[in-house]
């Protein structure tokens, strides 16, 4: 078993001008607080790592409580942080760790991929604290997966789903469950708050400025409802600007093909 000593030497290379390191696999490292202090120390003068997993694995990095990764998100937040995929998979946090994270989020710019499955103790209030993340300008999040965790649930999705009306970039949400030990139960209520995000169909307007970006819903079983398929489909396909002229003559003009010029208008979402 490594010690706070071994670690300290061990990051120390980290913070070598020449070191080239770009990713760095610590789900079997056992860290504990102090480990992820001198980590986080390290990395804040590191610009060559740019994937870290701290995923807890077969009993390893149990030992970080509230206070290391209060640190860890901490670090997150600065100028310094260049990390772009980020796995936390089965680390168990609270709520309360679920919000140091999403105000990480709010002003991270770097990182594009973040893995927090297998996270099943946070409650609606922590999943709605990183869902208000996606909201936030400075995110350049891509892909989130959220998998085997308590987000699959009505709730839960609609709070995903009405932050992502304000997102431009992400581009995949898992939110797949594993029927071994926990059953689907997002219902037509969670999915139609997504499909209204990415097709709202109140005004023409509103149909502009929905989601356009957002294209893979990885789910449970096939159990996504053909239009939220639909618009995924359109936005996986075309451009964000060509996604919304085809929504706007779906849904308002009933696919009248007179209206071909309005496709070829050029305008930017």
């Amino acid at each position: 078993e490594i010690t706070e000593t071994g670690w300290r030497a061990i990051f120390a290379v980290l913070q070598s001008s020449s070191c080239t390191l770009e990713e760095l696999d610590l789900s079997e490292g056992g860290l504990d607080n102090d480990a992820v202090v001198s980590l986080v120390n390290s990395l804040s003068r590191n610009s060559s790592i740019k994937t870290l997993n701290l995923s807890f694995h077969d009993d390893h990095n149990g030992n970080i409580s509230r206070t290391g990764w209060q640190a860890f998100f901490a670090f997150l937040q600065t100028k310094n942080a260049s990390l772009e995929y980020l796995r936390l998979r089965g680390e168990d946090f609270s709520d309360d760790d679920a919000i140091s994270m999403a105000n990480a989020l709010t002003y991270n710019s770097k990182l594009r991929e973040l893995d927090i499955s297998g996270n099943d103790d946070i409650t609606i209030r922590g999943w709605r604290a990183i869902s208000s993340a996606l909201e936030s300008t400075n995110t350049a999040l891509e892909k989130l997966n959220l998998r085997w965790s308590t987000v699959n649930n009505d709730d839960a999705a609609i709070v995903f789903a009405n932050s992502l009306a304000n997102n431009r970039k992400l581009t995949e949400l898992n939110v797949a469950s594993d029927g071994g030990f926990m059953i689907p139960a997002v219902t037509t209520r969670g999915w139609a708050a997504f499909t209204t995000a990415l097709c709202n169909n109140s005004s023409i307007i509103d149909t502009y400025l929905s989601n356009h970006t957002l294209n893979v819903i990885r789910d449970t079983g096939g159990n996504l409802p053909p239009h939220l398929r639909g618009h995924l489909q359109l936005n996986r396909d075309n451009s964000k600007t060509q996604a919304a002229r085809l929504k706007i003559i779906k849904c308002h003009f009933n696919n009248d093909s007179k209206l071909q010029p309005l496709t070829d208008l050029d305008a930017e979402i």
